[in-house]
């Protein structure tokens, strides 16, 4: 199962930001000049192969589909879906239900958190229903609280008076089965009742996954954005050669069922990801020229 689907929840009105959201959405935000933080997440979920690109849009939700409807970032194709009324964020997917793939990708539009999020939708587990990214924090007092047992978010929560300290939270991006927009009945939250419901029913799945993270949501946090992510989108890139390097070398392959991967290879691709650089692959084909095979095979 490959997941081509990635949601943007970009609905919420950023009351904690005041004046700056009167009249923007908060994912809308500029982080720089002529830079909006939406950008910086929708080109960054396209680099990594998700080719459709959904935003579920509410609060002057007509700036979000005048600014991305019909748009191709990289090779996805932007689409939006706007609330009539204010749905939550769960209730955000129920009315967007007709449009969501069997499994999707679910992020926070206010959330950058530079991880792997190939990772995060690799191979779904069909007895659970979701699966969460956690980051380690060293105060989980602003976030709340996530306990993981085996794979399996045991208890989640939201922020909880007094609960202070390091710990795993909810990293605001989720991928999520289809089934889980039929849970609810707008308006509804997913923190604050679709996941605790998922995590007594054992149809919970946390991943715990490394990275740059910010949320956005407050003056303070909005000012780090515009001090760090613009700098943070140029990366360490690896170029790796292919026959010998990543493959087994037989001689012009070319055809899918000539593929073996040379041992470690697909680990080491994995770890360079997990660290966020970029990864090309840079080969020289004879084949093409001798005439053994197309460029296009």
């Amino acid at each position: 199962m490959t997941v081509d689907q990635a949601a943007f929840l970009v609905g919420g009105k950023g009351t904690r930001l005041g004046p700056l959201t009167a009249s923007t959405p908060k994912p809308l935000l500029e982080i720089a000049d002529g830079l909006i933080f939406l950008d910086v997440l929708i080109a960054e979920a396209a680099r990594q192969g998700f080719t459709k690109i959904l935003l579920l849009a509410g609060y002057c939700g007509e700036l979000v589909e005048q600014r991305y409807q019909g748009r191709r970032i990289r090779d996805a194709l932007v689409s939006v879906v706007r609330e009539e009324t204010p749905c939550g964020t769960a209730g955000a997917l129920a009315n967007a239900a007709s449009h969501l793939e069997p499994w999707f990708l679910l992020a926070n539009g206010d959330t950058f958190f530079d991880a792997n999020l190939r990772a995060l939708a690799a191979r779904a587990d069909e007895r659970f229903l979701a699966r969460l990214a956690l980051r380690e924090v060293a105060d989980v007092a602003r976030f709340g609280s996530v306990e993981l047992s085996g794979g399996r978010i045991v208890s989640f929560g939201e922020k909880i008076a007094g609960r202070s300290g390091p710990g795993l939270i909810n990293a605001g991006i989720y991928l999520l089965n289809r089934e889980v927009a039929s849970l609810v009945s707008p308006p509804a939250s997913l923190e604050t009742e679709v996941f605790p419901r998922l995590a007594a029913a054992g149809r919970l799945e946390g991943l715990r996954l490394e990275g740059y993270f910010l949320d956005m949501g407050i003056p303070e946090t909005y000012a780090r954005a515009r001090a760090e992510i613009p700098a943070r989108l140029s990366r360490p890139a690896a170029f790796l050669d292919r026959d010998g390097v990543l493959n087994v070398d037989i001689g012009y392959a070319h055809l899918p069922e000539h593929l073996q991967w040379i041992g470690g290879a697909r680990e080491a691709i994995r770890l360079l990801n997990d660290k966020g650089h970029f990864v090309f692959v840079v080969t020289n084909q004879a084949g093409v020229a001798r005439g053994y095979y197309a460029e296009s095979e």
